[in-house]
């Protein structure tokens, strides 16, 4: 079992746009189960109606139902994805950057063969 120390010393921006987009891309699918799960919840314990009627009481028209709370979860998750994939190859280059200065990121890699 032998055992080396390597140092990473440079990550390729494309790559870390990748990997951002697939991790962006999973949270997004995870967000978008959560507050359906939620408005699930909320809905069973009877606040959506009571919203509905509140909203209506006061003179409003629009009602708040799934697809509506679907699409601004929707919006929001898809605003954080292009986020995640504007700031992830920013992050690379500053490792890099920050690389010549610091060394990198010291991996010790083990050989299980």
């Amino acid at each position: 079992m032998a055992a080396r120390n390597v140092t990473v010393t440079k990550v390729r921006p494309m790559s870390a746009f990748k990997i951002g987009i697939c991790m962006a891309l999973i949270g997004f699918a995870a967000w978008l189960i959560a507050v359906s799960v939620l408005y699930m919840a909320v809905d069973a314990a009877g606040v959506v109606a009571s919203m509905n009627s509140l909203i209506s009481g006061v003179g409003g028209d629009t009602a708040i139902d799934f697809p509506f709370v679907l699409a601004i979860a929707a919006l929001f998750g898809a605003i954080g994805v292009v986020f995640v994939a504007l700031v992830a190859p920013l992050t690379a280059f500053l490792y890099n950057a920050l690389t010549g200065l610091v060394g990198g990121v010291e991996v010790e890699l083990t050989d299980y063969r």
